[in-house]
């Protein structure tokens, strides 16, 4: 049936260049990526490590950079496509143990729109969804978070 096709996933590195360009180059056609990977470590700025918030930069900016730039590659000649980021609504409110991750959020955050203004004269569309705290591993080392809120 015509519209049809086929769902991949991929469970990757996203922070390794050559492991995203080789997954997305093996992929037949591509119209939609969603670019979902997250990380996150939590706690007062003032005992925040700098190896902390460059694995979230990594993962959050870097790895969006990569994927969103691979999938517009194989978009571009076709001229269309659709390229989704998972974000956090972390990146336009600030919660306090949360430097971090709201750093990493809202650069990501940044990069896409800019991908947005770059895709558009392709026929690509670019979309940032910013949940707030959804019920994922993520939250599972946080002492009082109530997840089932």
């Amino acid at each position: 049936m015509p519209g049809l096709g086929e769902v991949s996933r991929a469970h990757l590195d996203v922070t390794d260049e050559a492991e995203v360009a080789s997954r997305i180059a093996e992929l037949p056609e591509l119209d939609i990526v969603v670019c979902s990977a997250g990380v996150g470590v939590f706690g007062p700025l003032i005992h925040a490590g700098v190896a902390d918030l460059r694995a979230m930069l990594e993962v959050h900016v870097v790895g969006t950079m990569l994927c969103a730039r691979e999938a517009l590659r194989r978009m571009q000649p076709r001229r269309t496509g659709h390229i989704v980021a998972i974000g956090s609504h972390a990146a336009r409110r600030a919660f306090a143990d949360c430097s971090g991750h709201t750093a990493a959020k809202a650069g990501q955050l940044g990069l896409v729109r800019v991908l947005a203004e770059e895709a558009r004269p392709y026929g690509a569309r670019v979309t940032a969804l910013l949940p707030g705290a959804t019920d994922t591993p993520i939250w599972d080392d946080r002492p009082g978070f109530d997840v089932a809120r």
